[in-house]
């Protein structure tokens, strides 16, 4: 090692940095001695203050895990005070300053005893790595080297499953507890069992915990320093968004000193979450077998573990599956269940878009909308609505519902175009007093063209409205954006233009308005005879337009008297029609 830390000193010039970089890789190898002896000589040589803060860190989490207060207390202040070209290192040590400033005099720090593991340093390989720190705790001796090189022969990665099979080609099992809490973990460190804990597309192991840092202690390839304290609030949202899930690896012995009760809980949650993990390989596919072989390892997650929600609310509101789900695992009680539990877990630190969007269906269709409403706004309240722009648009809807104009206007004016429901939103301008934004949003209906479904039928009820536009019939996304308008919704907001418009006196936004429209839709008549009828109140009106554009205005009042008399087959619009041809004849002749 010597010899080592000497050739690195000749290549770097900078004696320091590489006492630091040789005391890591000490402490990724478990050997905390002579790591901190490392890290001690290296803030002898007066490394500059980026090298110094990173060593005072290490140094400071080492004194932690021996439990002198005083030493540690001291490295972090200097860090703090001295050594702060480390920004994120200031930060952290001024956390875990005021967090032991805080805690209790016998506030605890546990590790698992005698846990330790050469790590593999390879792309990908944390579940080799992980998986070799919990299979060599129980005494079978496989490095990280031969893990990775058997899950690439039998082809199979970082999946839930692919853990539980392979740990039980040797001799143990792992046994899983999704929805887990933080208390969860604590009781199983301090039975000295370390976790494997599952996050989005990784997996690290917990080996202990620290009250008063308010950390977890991580064996975590993916981090800088692998064997770190993580603060709890960092590591939920992470944890949290793939259901909280923990694995704990046991021989059967061990498995059976554990309690009845949790023992049999551990059963149906390994075989329920088991089914869920498999059903991803055919979570995207259209074709029928794929979909059926889904529903079969869905339908088994709910049958073993109800409570798991997400299961539920995934098959229960997915309409491709309507006629093919067991009633017997859908029944109302069982809904109402998994619609309530879903609201709770996935409050605080949980933005897995997918899962949110299916547990406010779920809601919506029980007709849950008061208490999807209190959900929408208490997330809006802490900003993390604002990372799913369809439960902004959903909550701008649950106001309108409500009444409350100005709580819509706020979420649905908050959003990109093809979020905000332009025909809701002019509605609730309208509702309080904004004419103009009301003009605006009823134009971008009269626009729209391309979106790729329908808009709001205006004789619909809201809440019909809200279970229809939470899905897509054909196919599995779920939305709750607006769609193209249908002629009835654009001839509806093309005479609000229109009545707000006269309102305002405004005929130029009555003319632009009808043309983009009967660009489109030719044969309307009401929306024709609404735009000669502009066209005659603006020549009436500005008689001071240049020459060109009056006789432009001529001719666009002839045309379309013209043709609304056409159209108006049935004579409905006798009187109007009769009125600007008049018109139109006066403004013409010589």
């Amino acid at each position: 090692m010597a010899a080592g830390m000497v050739s690195l000193a000749i290549y770097s010039g900078r004696i320091g940095y590489d006492l630091l970089l040789g005391g890591e890789l000490l402490e990724k190898q478990g050997r905390l001695a002579a790591a901190r002896a490392l890290y001690e000589r290296g803030i002898a040589q007066r490394p500059d203050d980026a090298a110094s803060a990173h060593l005072q860190y290490r140094l400071a989490m080492l004194h932690r895990g021996e439990g002198d207060a005083d030493a540690t207390r001291a490295a972090f202040a200097n860090i703090v005070t001295t050594y702060t070209k480390r920004p994120d290192l200031v930060a952290r040590a001024q956390r875990f300053l005021t967090a032991l400033d805080r805690a209790k005099p016998d506030a605890r720090r546990h590790i698992v005893p005698e846990i330790t593991t050469r790590t593999e340093f390879k792309s990908a390989y944390c579940m080799p790595n992980s998986l070799a720190l919990v299979i060599r705790y129980w005494g079978v001796p496989l490095t990280a080297r031969q893990i990775g090189r058997d899950v690439t022969m039998m082809d199979v990665g970082t999946t839930v499953s692919d853990a539980s099979w392979y740990v039980q080609t040797n001799g143990l099992e792992q046994w899983l507890m999704p929805l887990a809490s933080i208390d969860n973990i604590r009781r199983f460190l301090d039975q000295d069992l370390p976790l494997l804990v599952y996050v989005p597309h990784h997996v690290l192991v917990v080996i202990g915990y620290d009250d008063a840092l308010q950390s977890l202690v991580t064996y975590d390839v993916a981090t800088e320093q692998i064997w770190i304290d993580q603060p709890i609030d960092e590591f939920l949202p992470k944890w949290r968004g793939e259901f909280a899930v923990i694995g704990v690896v046991l021989p059967p012995s061990r498995f059976a000193t554990l309690p009845r009760e949790l023992r049999s809980d551990l059963e149906r949650w390994t075989r329920a979450y088991l089914h869920h993990d498999l059903h991803y390989q055919y979570h995207q596919s259209s074709d029928p077998v794929d979909l059926r072989r889904a529903l079969a390892h869905l339908q088994t997650s709910v049958e073993a573990a109800p409570d798991l929600f997400f299961d539920v609310a995934h098959v229960a509101v997915r309409p491709r599956w309507a006629h093919a789900r067991r009633a017997e695992l859908f029944r109302a009680d069982a809904l109402g269940a998994a619609a309530e539990s879903g609201l709770a877990f996935t409050r605080y630190d949980f933005d897995s878009d997918e899962p949110l969007r299916e547990i406010a269906v779920l809601n919506l269709e029980l007709g849950r909308y008061d208490t999807l409403q209190r959900f929408l706004e208490d997330r809006a309240k802490d900003g993390s609505l604002k990372l799913h722009p369809d439960l902004e648009s959903l909550l701008g809807l649950l106001k309108y519902r409500a009444d409350d104009m100005e709580g819509a206007v706020a979420h649905l004016g908050s959003l990109a175009d093809d979020r905000r429901f332009p025909s809701v939103l002019g509605r609730a301008f309208e509702r309080t007093n904004a004419l103009e934004s009301a003009i605006a949003e009823y134009g971008h209906v009269v626009e729209l063209t391309d979106a790729p479904n329908e808009e709001m039928d205006p004789h619909e009820s809201m809440l019909e409205t809200l279970k229809r536009l939470a899905r897509r019939r054909q196919s599995s996304q779920l939305f709750f954006a607006p769609r193209t308008p249908s002629l009835h919704a654009r001839a509806q907001a093309m005479r609000r233009i229109s009545d707000l418009a006269e309102r305002l006196g405004d005929s130029d936004r009555i003319i632009a308005a009808a043309r983009t429209y009967l660009e489109a839709f030719r044969w309307d008549a009401d929306i024709e005879l609404r735009y000669a009828e502009a066209v005659e109140t603006k020549l009436a009106r500005q008689s001071d337009l240049p020459h060109d554009a009056q006789e432009d205005l001529r001719r666009e009042l002839t045309r379309a008297a013209a043709f609304a008399a056409v159209l108006d087959v049935n004579g409905r619009r006798r009187d109007r029609v009769a009125s600007v041809g008049a018109a139109s004849s006066a403004l013409t002749s010589p």
